[in-house]
């Protein structure tokens, strides 16, 4: 290690919601780490017997603050900004795990030269849901190493591992009070220039949710985060569409498949292309003798039907080869069985919650979200 990164005191931030989660293993990895100069905070609401237990085994190693009420996590953040010391400041969630013996010297080296740092993330697959949020991450990941590599610069985060100077979140006024706090920090930082690195020399792994109940709780805090988010910057973020349509166009395509196959089939319909289609299909039935068939069922039944068909076959076979990339890029998996269900149904189902609960926010003004606090 150099002397300069030997030097960086780096604080641990933790905000920790009632259960410890994957508190113990990360207060573990973090102390074992070789790195020295750091110091290790965790914030926490509502903690539960077994969380201050782990915490009075670790309390005179860390900085511990507790909160008997409900506070929120933006609160958490900023409190712990306060009281910390290090130059380098690395929010961790308390749902991620490090297996990286060196974790925290990559993290410095790698912030040199920026200012804010994305680590990646991989989910754990150990269910059917796990298995599917994993191409999420994918996604997510893909998205930012685009941002990264094309322009230095972050138009949102992935908060659940972060790195960022003192100095350059200070410019910011920290974090401030919105759902999806993670995506105004970047956005905000990005209308400030600031310099931006994913990080891919290591790595942290993350929970995916438990079941569908804790699924769809997850997302739906996330679109409604999403939609407040859009409707405080959308004259910011239109301008940027503007000025670099083809990197938010990919990423936004890249988040969710199911948008340009959607798009693609309104194009197709009803056009000479479609007609082509029907009439091709036609002489296919007369071919293997099911003329009669095609006679039976409408040609605009067919049509729908062949259009769809040959639509979502083309589209399967583009993200395939195009997420097989991105995995290769990232040095992350890829099951071509799961990314099939993944396409197929949960994009579809997952386009669907967003759109509506955008929906809802900008046009309807629902905010309520369950079991969350800004």
């Amino acid at each position: 290690m150099e002397v300069s990164s030997m030097k960086t005191l780096i604080s641990v931030i933790i905000p920790v919601y009632k259960e410890p989660k994957t508190l113990p293993h990360l207060l573990r990895k973090i102390m074992h780490d070789p790195y020295p100069h750091k110091e290790i905070i965790v914030i926490i609401d509502e903690p539960s017997n077994e969380t201050l237990k782990i915490i009075g085994e670790y309390h005179e190693k860390i900085k511990v603050i507790i909160n008997e009420e409900r506070k929120g996590k933006v609160y958490a953040l900023n409190k712990a900004l306060k009281i910390s010391k290090g130059e380098l400041l690395l929010f961790l969630d308390n749902d991620v795990l490090i297996e990286d013996d060196n974790f925290l010297e990559k993290i410095v080296k790698e912030m040199k030269n920026t200012d804010i740092g994305e680590i990646k993330k991989e989910i754990v697959r150990d269910s059917f849901i796990s298995r599917m949020v994993y191409f999420d991450y994918i996604s997510f990941n893909f998205g930012s190493y685009m941002f990264s590599n094309k322009l230095g610069k972050c138009l949102a985060l992935n908060g659940a591992a972060v790195a960022i100077w003192r100095n350059s979140l200070l410019k910011l006024g920290g974090f401030r009070r919105r759902v999806s706090e993670d995506l105004d920090l970047g956005t905000r930082s990005y209308m400030l220039g600031l310099k931006f690195k994913f990080i891919d020399s290591t790595k942290v792994l993350n929970e995916a949710p438990s079941d569908i109940k804790e699924w769809f709780k997850q997302r739906d805090r996330w679109t409604k985060g999403t939609g407040l988010w859009l409707k405080e910057h959308w004259r910011y973020l239109v301008r940027v569409l503007r000025q670099e349509h083809r990197i938010v166009t990919l990423t936004l395509i890249t988040l969710y498949p199911s948008l340009l196959i959607t798009i693609i089939s309104l194009l197709v319909y009803n056009t000479h292309v479609g007609n082509f289609l029907v009439l091709l299909l036609l002489g296919m039935l007369s071919r293997f003798r099911l003329y009669s068939l095609s006679i039976m069922i409408p040609s605009q039944v067919i049509y729908s039907i062949l259009r769809n068909a040959i639509i979502n076959i083309l589209g399967l076979a583009l993200f395939c080869i195009y997420f097989i990339y991105a995995s290769k890029k990232l040095n992350l998996k890829f099951n071509v069985l799961e990314f099939m269900i993944y396409y197929l149904l949960y994009s579809p189902i997952w386009l669907f919650i967003t759109l509506t609960n955008v929906i809802k926010v900008l046009l309807l003004g629902d905010i309520k979200i369950k079991d969350w606090k800004i």
